[in-house]
C-alpha cells in the first residue's frame, strides 16, 4: 500500500474519475502481480519509523523491503520535518537524502 492513496484526491488527482481512482488501479496492477509472485506478500504500510524499531518489526526486517513511491522529479525526503508524507518520514530519520543523490 505504498502511498495508499495520500495523494490521488483533489481537482486534480486520480480519484477525480472512478476509472482512474486509486482503489482501481491498485486492484488492476496489483493481482497480475501477485499471480506471477504469489510468495510475496502486501501488508498495509505501518507507522515509519516507528515500526521499524518495534518488536513486531525484529523478527521480519531482515525479509522485507520497505518500498516508497517516489516519483523522479522529487528529492527523497522532500520536505522532511515539513513533510508528513511516508517521504517525509524517511527523510528526517534516515540519510537517504545524501546516499540516494547522485552528486554524493
Amino acid at each position: 500500500d505504498v502511498g495508499g492513496g495520500a495523494f490521488s484526491g483533489g481537482a486534480y488527482g486520480l480519484d477525480r474519475h472512478e476509472s482512474t481512482s486509486y482503489a482501481k488501479l491498485k486492484e488492476a496492477s496489483l493481482a497480475p502481480i501477485q499471480e506471477e509472485y504469489s510468495d510475496i506478500e502486501v501488508r498495509p504500510l505501518p507507522r515509519i519509523p516507528d515500526w521499524v524499531f518495534s518488536e513486531e518489526a525484529a523478527g521480519t526486517l531482515e525479509s522485507t523491503l520497505l518500498v516508497n513511491a517516489w516519483d523522479p522529479w522529487s528529492i527523497v525526503g522532500n520536505a522532511n520535518r515539513s513533510d508528513n508524507s511516508l517521504d517525509g518520514f524517511y527523510g528526517r530519520c534516515t540519510a537517504m537524502a545524501v546516499l540516494c543523490w547522485p552528486k554524493t
